[in-house]
């Protein structure tokens, strides 16, 4: 599943089993971080994971701290390192 915005992905939780989240910290109208504390909040079970490329440490802290985060990736990822890491995520 594949949503444009934290908007768009709150809709498919309600509606769907997700075990993993990966979203990018820079998104349109909010944050990954405060988005994946409010799905922390109402959709505990899913991994959370981030991806970016700006390595601001008190995102980084706020990130692991209050959203739970599993994974903080940045950019430039490596794909066949990007897909090993949801895998386990989603294995978790």
């Amino acid at each position: 599943m594949c949503a444009g915005n934290a908007a768009d992905a709150e809709k498919l939780l309600e509606g769907d089993i997700v075990h993993a989240i990966l979203c990018d910290q820079r998104m349109p109208h909010e944050s990954g971080v405060s988005f994946l504390k409010r799905v922390r909040e109402i959709w505990p079970d899913p991994v959370r994971m981030i991806i970016s490329g700006y390595s601001d440490c008190e995102d980084i802290i706020a990130g692991l701290n209050e959203a739970g985060i599993y994974q903080y990736i940045t950019k430039p990822w490596q794909p066949d390192r990007l897909v090993d890491i949801v895998k386990e995520a989603v294995q978790l």
